[in-house]
């Protein structure tokens, strides 16, 4: 099976990097916050100051994420990102047309992606040369088990 690469982006979320935010925000006199009359704005200056401090105490790190789910093609990656826009709207909105217009789509993307696994995995037993092997290699790596026996229990 091939693999493709998914970039992930998240914190850095290191002892000593909590460690250097502690050690900011100690040294922070604060008194750009403090200048300042208003309640909103005195916020908004501290806030301003904490999320700087933050961003550079835990800066995001972009990450390589290997996924074997080959048959994910370019078209269900897009129809994934707008079913998570549909499903977004529909939890925000009461129409109910839009809720069945969601599960419609559900529907049709749960359709979509059991036809494209079973069009790559016939192709990847087709085009092999020991289609039993092949088989049982498709079925370890979709159950993740190393050994088939275990999934069953004999008497």
């Amino acid at each position: 099976m091939s693999t493709f690469i998914i970039d992930v982006n998240c914190r850095a979320n290191i002892r000593d990097a909590i460690s250097h935010f502690q050690k900011l925000l100690l040294e922070e006199t604060w008194e750009t916050a403090y200048q300042e009359h208003d309640v909103n704005s005195i916020f908004n200056k501290f806030l301003r100051v904490y999320l700087n401090i933050f961003e550079a105490s835990f800066p995001i790190v972009y990450l390589n994420k290997h996924n074997d789910n080959a048959w994910i093609t370019k078209g269900i990656r897009i129809s994934c990102k707008k079913k998570r826009s549909l499903y977004l709207l529909s939890r925000n909105c009461n129409n109910p047309e839009v809720k069945i217009h969601y599960k419609h789509y559900c529907s049709i993307q749960r359709k979509t992606i059991r036809e494209a696994k079973r069009l790559y995995f016939n192709e990847l037993i087709v085009n092999s040369e020991n289609k039993v092997k092949t088989t049982w290699k498709i079925i370890k790596n979709l159950t993740k088990n190393t050994n088939v026996f275990d999934m069953c229990s004999l008497p």
